[in-house]
This record gives structure tokens, C-alpha cells and sequence, in this order.
């Protein structure tokens, strides 16, 4: 890994994607979203756990990740990042539309009901040649639309073999997302 010390404050640190006399190897950095978000905004002290405005979870349903997504914009007035196209890229939610019901209710033991819905979503795409902001999709579009740019879909990209560095133990992206549908959500 690159030496945090050798990086200027205007980037994030980098890992290295080839070694002297190999190929160059593009491989994905699952959780350079969430990490960018953080250090770009609010500086490099934003990257260690405990400490981010964004960060990113994981669901194994898609009503579980875009109810914690509705709650997060709700909370925070910031729009959420999913990870689409099966994780191969990143579009913004900037916003939902037609609110039934009480997304903060909880159980007696404290956890969240999700008895709550909405009609749809308000989604953004930073890929120039997409060119489309807060474009409406509806709640089960964004699930089962058979256009793919807009399906939000669980995450299936096994390339990246990275753990996060900023987060204490060991676990490579792939295996800590795949087959999940993942959000990187603002908790501040």
C-alpha cells in the first residue's frame, strides 16, 4: 500500500495497481465513493471509522437499503449514492417522492418498522454521456425496470481483492458486499 506520509492533503492515498515488470490491472476500489465523499468535503480526518459523514452499508433486500436511503435523506437533507449497475457504478438519489406512513417508527425493541412507503425516487447521474438529473423512477421501477442503467441490483463485482484501510479488521470488498444491494449513506 502507498504511504500515507508521501500523499499530498490534495488526494486521497492510492494504492498501488501494478508492480514494476507486471501488466497494469484496473481493478475497482469498492469503497472509494465513500471515501471520497469524506475527504473531499471534510477533510482527511473524515476517513477513520467513527469519524465520516458518509459510509457505506450493505442489505440483503432491496426495501431494507432504499428505506435506510429514504431515512438518511430525511435526516441528513444529503442525497445517498447506490452503487448501480450491479456495482459496477455509482448514481445519486437526490430525493424521494410520495411519503405514506412513518419511516422513523420502531418495534418495542427499538428497531425500525419500515412500515412506511414511498412512489419513487429522485436519481442523478454524474456519467456525462447519461446526462440525466433527478430523473423520477418509481419505487418498483428502480427494482424491476428492464432498462439496466436504472435497476438498482445487487452488487456482483468480484475483482477487487481491497480491504478498506480505514476501517479496522479485514475484509475484502467483494466478500463484504457481493450478491447485497449497497448504499454509502450520510450520517451527519
Amino acid at each position: 500500500m502507498a504511504d500515507e506520509a508521501s500523499c499530498d492533503d490534495r488526494r486521497i492515498p492510492r494504492r498501488p495497481r501494478a508492480r514494476r515488470g507486471r501488466v497494469a490491472v484496473t481493478r475497482s476500489d469498492p469503497h472509494g465513493i465513500r471515501n471520497a465523499l469524506n475527504y473531499y468535503g471534510w477533510g482527511s480526518g473524515a476517513l477513520i471509522a467513527g469519524s465520516r459523514v458518509y459510509e457505506d452499508v450493505a442489505y440483503g433486500s432491496y426495501a431494507s437499503a432504499v428505506k435506510r436511503a429514504v431515512r438518511s435523506m430525511i435526516l441528513t437533507r444529503k442525497p445517498v449514492a447506490i452503487l448501480a449497475w450491479a456495482g459496477r457504478h455509482v448514481q445519486m438519489m437526490t430525493g424521494y417522492y410520495g411519503l405514506s406512513g412513518d419511516p422513523f417508527a420502531r418495534d418495542s425493541q427499538g428497531h425500525y418498522t419500515n412500515a412506511f412507503s414511498v412512489g419513487g425516487f429522485y436519481l442523478a447521474d454524474p456519467l456525462k454521456s447519461d446526462a440525466f438529473v433527478n430523473r423520477t423512477i418509481s419505487y418498483t421501477g428502480l427494482r424491476t425496470t428492464t432498462n439496466l442503467k436504472f435497476r438498482f441490483r445487487p452488487y456482483l463485482e468480484t475483482d477487487s481483492p481491497y480491504d478498506d484501510p480505514y476501517t479496522p479488521g479485514v475484509v475484502p470488498a467483494r466478500q463484504e458486499w457481493y450478491g447485497k444491494y449497497v448504499l454509502v449513506v450520510p450520517l451527519k
